[in-house]
């Protein structure tokens, strides 16, 4: 006779998996089947994850037909949602205006069962969108669940407990560290930051792998590299015991170092023959540089300029000229002085603002950035700044202004030897000629800077 042997939330007992191995060897047609969050350690063992509910992409022309309440209740999270909201308002719908929302706040819960149906009791009292105005501090909105459930299912930050109880005191100082990071990191990322003094005192793979295994942290594997990352929520709740903990200073200074020294790597990198993959490695790694940008605005503010200014090009290409803008003239405003990093963001600024048609400002930047190089002797920098300098003037007209600049500034890059920025001179020469309806001279700079492009 074939037996099922049922076993549920197995992690409160798992020693006693050694026992279930013995009924398993004794009795040859038994089958177990354990829910539990950390893995039972026995041969013959298959893991199944059970991985959160399916989501719906945020953007509308990935769906079919667009987001309404037809095409999201497709959706397992959008499921549940709608199931629980109407538990305690029968005539609640999806129609097209909320369903955006609907859809948010499943992502913003990560697909996770429970979260969804802390969050759609809710609906008694709040439409959609306002309950997605209050999710910025989820565990806290999170709670209230039924009375006959288990008290650790009846709030959010109840069930993370019942996961981080079950830690050892090393994988919770880790767990809290790893909140530092926003979309995911790597071994080697994880190891420069939350063990960047050295004396963590722990074995980090060990430690991690317990985060795994107690479905804390997850793992996939990215351009050949196994990645890992917390799901929004619990990643919410370990940065509240990193603050708790009085480590949080002494980790985001970490991390924000380790942001700062991948961006002025790639900074170099993003005019040559590398440049496609450092600008995927810097987008892969975008929400752990906005997260140390962030935490710079008020912490750090040198670092913060030297962040922001070495991801100008990374803006340019990737097309995050407004947000790139923000930046930028957030910590030209906060800092003060006529330091170099400060100059340089500063003539960052000027080419976000050109991008966007405000010439006037780009211009005021330029000349301030030209000022500061000029004093600190900087001719590679005074070089870039009279460059686009000269470009702020053109898109004002001012043409015979802006070649005056543009040749200083070849002077100096034909001095410094840089092939790149003298063929993008030439690029910008050809520009101006043709504004002024020279296109024979045009032609002739535009076939230089073509050359000398793809000689490099």
């Amino acid at each position: 006779k074939h037996q099922l042997l049922v076993l549920d939330n197995f992690e409160q007992v798992v020693d006693a998996a050694k026992d279930i191995a013995e009924l398993l060897r004794a009795c040859p047609r038994l089958q177990v089947l354990a829910t539990s969050r950390t893995p039972l350690r026995v041969r013959g063992e298959k893991e199944l994850p059970v991985p959160p509910l399916a989501l719906p992409p945020l953007d509308p022309l990935q769906v079919s037909g667009g987001l309404t309440g037809e095409t999201l209740s497709q959706y397992a999270a959008v499921e549940l949602f709608i199931q629980r909201a109407r538990d305690v308002k029968p005539d609640f719908t999806v129609t097209n205006e909320t369903a955006p929302a609907i859809a948010e706040i499943c992502c913003r819960l990560d697909g996770l069962p429970l979260a969804i149906e802390l969050a759609a009791s809710r609906i008694k009292l709040l439409s959609p969108q306002a309950l997605l105005n209050r999710l910025g501090h989820r565990l806290e909105m999170l709670k209230g669940g039924a009375r006959d459930l288990p008290l650790r299912q009846q709030t959010l930050r109840n069930t993370i407990d019942w996961s981080f109880d079950l830690l050892d005191e090393n994988a919770r100082v880790l767990f809290r560290r790893l909140s530092v990071f926003v979309g995911g990191w790597t071994y080697d990322m994880a190891e420069a930051v939350v063990n960047a003094d050295g004396q963590l005192g722990i074995d980090l793979y060990d430690e991690l792998e317990s985060l795994v295994n107690n479905s804390l942290t997850q793992s996939r594997e990215v351009n050949g590299e196994l990645r890992f990352s917390l799901l929004a929520t619990i990643r919410e709740y370990a940065h509240d015991k990193l603050h708790d903990s009085g480590e949080g200073e002494h980790i985001h200074r970490a991390h924000a170092a380790y942001c700062l020294t991948l961006v002025e790597q790639a900074e170099p990198e993003l005019v040559g023959p590398n440049q496609a993959g450092w600008l995927d490695r810097l987008e892969l790694e975008y929400g752990n540089i906005r997260a140390a940008l962030d935490w710079c605005k008020t912490r750090d503010l040198e670092r913060g300029l030297r962040i922001s200014g070495a991801l100008y090009r990374f803006w340019e290409m990737h097309s995050h000229i407004r947000e790139g803008r923000e930046w930028l003239e957030t910590f030209a405003t906060l800092s003060t002085g006529v330091t170099l990093s400060r100059a340089k963001v500063l003539n960052a600024a000027g080419a976000m603002a050109d991008y966007t048609g405000d010439y006037a400002s780009a211009q005021a930047y330029f000349e301030v950035a030209l000022a500061v190089f000029e004093l600190h002797g900087d001719r590679r920098r005074m070089a870039a700044a009279l460059n686009n300098l000269a470009m702020a003037l053109s898109f004002q007209m001012q043409f015979d202004e802006a070649r005056k600049w543009l040749e200083q500034g070849q002077a100096l890059k034909r001095e410094l030897g840089d092939p790149w920025s003298i063929a993008n001179g030439l690029d910008n020469l050809g520009r101006i000629a043709m504004f002024q309806h020279d296109y024979e001279r045009g032609r002739q700079y535009v076939a230089e800077a073509l050359e000398m492009f793809r000689s490099i």
